[in-house]
């Protein structure tokens, strides 16, 4: 059995860009050390990748893709 995780950051959706303006995601945008948040491409290409026949031997894997927002003060 592989348990394998994907944790995205900050992404810009529909559900984030419909109800919160630039303003509101300014505070988001400034905690992201890339200083671009996610894409739904950018998840997607990650979850690929898990579940191809290439990933067999990956297992208990967390992907962060979150522009490094894990490794901020």
């Amino acid at each position: 059995m592989r348990t394998n995780a994907i944790s995205p950051g900050f992404t810009l959706t529909e559900t984030v860009r419909g109800p919160f303006p630039e303003a509101q995601q300014a505070p988001w945008r400034e905690r992201i050390p890339l200083n671009c948040p996610d894409q739904p491409e950018d998840i997607a290409s990650v979850i690929v990748f898990p579940l191809s026949e290439e990933a067999e031997w990956v297992t208990e894997q967390v992907r962060y893709v979150d522009g490094g927002s894990m490794f901020r003060d």
